[in-house]
């Protein structure tokens, strides 16, 4: 089974002023079982940083601002 997220987010730079946004979205394939929404949210959290770094280096910290299942 498979379920789909999207997600808004903000990044922020070193002193915490709001340098970027944009959206978000993430697919978790599981097999019936209870997907760990902390997980799920440090995850995605680390991998928007990481793509977003490759966009705007500035950026040191991603917030999800909003986390939907679809």
């Amino acid at each position: 089974m498979k379920s789909a997220y999207i997600s808004y987010f903000e990044g922020y730079d070193a002193v915490g002023s709001l340098v970027f946004n944009g959206n978000g979205e993430v697919t978790v394939e599981h097999n019936g079982e209870c997907i760990d929404p902390s997980a799920l949210k440090d995850q995605h959290c680390d991998y928007l940083l990481k793509k977003v770094k490759e966009v705007d280096s500035s950026v040191a910290r991603i917030v999800i601002k909003n986390l939907m299942k679809l």
